[in-house]
C-alpha cells in the first residue's frame, strides 16, 4: 500500500497527466492504489500520424525511483530494414524487455531524481516515438536523434 505522501504525489501525477495528455491522448491507470502492480497508460499520436501506447511501471518506492517504461502497442517493433527492434541496444535506446514489450530507456537511474513527474518520463517516449519514426524514414539509429537531447535534461 502507497504511504500518505505517495498517494498525495501519485493524485499530483495522475493530475499532471490529466492535463497535458488526456485532452490529446487517452491515460488509463492500472492498479493505481497498490505499490506492487501500479501501471499507467498513455496513447500518443506522433507528429505523423501513428498511435503508441507506452506503459510506465510504477517502482514501490515512487517517487524515489525511476519508472520503467515499455511500449505496449504496436507491440512488434520494427527496424526499417524489416528486422525486430532489438531488445538491447544503445543505438535504439532499448534496456530489456519486460511483459514481452520492448523497455525504453528514458533516464539513466542515477539520473533520477524525486522531482520528476510521470509527465517527464512520458515526454521522454514522446521523443523516444519521434525518434523511432525518424528511424524509419531514414534507417538512422535513434542514438542519432536522441544524442543532442542528453545536453537539454
Amino acid at each position: 500500500m502507497w504511504s500518505a505522501v505517495q498517494r498525495k504525489r501519485l493524485g499530483y501525477d495522475k493530475r499532471f497527466l490529466d492535463r497535458y495528455f488526456s485532452k490529446h491522448a487517452d491515460v488509463e491507470w492500472h492498479n493505481r492504489m497498490s505499490s506492487v502492480n501500479a501501471t499507467v497508460d498513455v496513447v500518443i499520436k506522433s507528429n505523423g500520424g501513428n498511435l503508441y501506447k507506452l506503459r510506465a511501471y510504477i517502482p514501490s518506492d515512487w517517487p524515489d525511483s525511476c519508472p520503467t517504461m515499455t511500449v505496449v502497442d504496436p507491440k512488434d517493433l520494427k527496424l526499417k530494414n524489416g528486422h525486430p527492434l532489438p531488445d538491447v541496444s544503445h543505438d535504439y535506446h532499448t534496456i530489456g524487455n519486460r511483459d514481452g514489450l520492448h523497455v525504453l530507456c528514458h533516464y539513466r537511474p542515477g539520473d533520477w531524481d524525486p522531482c520528476k513527474t510521470l509527465y517527464h518520463v512520458f515526454m521522454k517516449g514522446r521523443i523516444w516515438i519521434e525518434a523511432y519514426e525518424a528511424h524509419l524514414a531514414t534507417a538512422e539509429p535513434l542514438e542519432q536523434y536522441l544524442k543532442t537531447k542528453k545536453r537539454l535534461d
